[in-house]
């Protein structure tokens, strides 16, 4: 939740009760942050190798630094991918990840009306 929510106490129990939806998470293919029991959907069984992902993912789930945080908008930065090809044809340098990764990040933050220290 983000600082100066205006409902703090609900968002914690929607997240609360999101985050325990356990078996409807791992049916639309979600990385399951929750701890529990978990079932890989057989569509994901058989894109694996019949290996147990979100099961193993769950374990993974257990070492994870609960302090870690994710930016606001930390999915724009995909845009790196778009450089990272275009590296990769020599239209573009791997410094110009770098800089795409900083500009998505700073603008993103920006448009969601976050401060950023630049």
């Amino acid at each position: 939740m983000m600082k100066g929510c205006e409902h703090p106490a609900e968002a914690m129990e929607f997240n609360d009760w999101f985050n325990t939806q356990v078996d409807d998470l791992a049916s639309q293919g979600l990385v399951v942050a929750a701890k529990g029991e978990v079932e890989t959907p057989e569509k994901m069984l058989r894109q694996f190798g019949c290996q147990d992902v979100l099961a193993e993912l769950a374990t993974a789930t257990g070492d994870l630094n609960p302090d870690f945080p994710y930016a606001p908008g930390f999915s724009t930065l995909s845009k790196m991918n778009e450089t990272a090809a275009a590296a990769v044809a020599g239209t573009a340098s791997v410094a110009d990840i770098f800089t795409t990764a900083q500009d998505t990040a700073v603008s993103s933050l920006k448009d969601l009306g976050l401060p950023v220290a630049e």
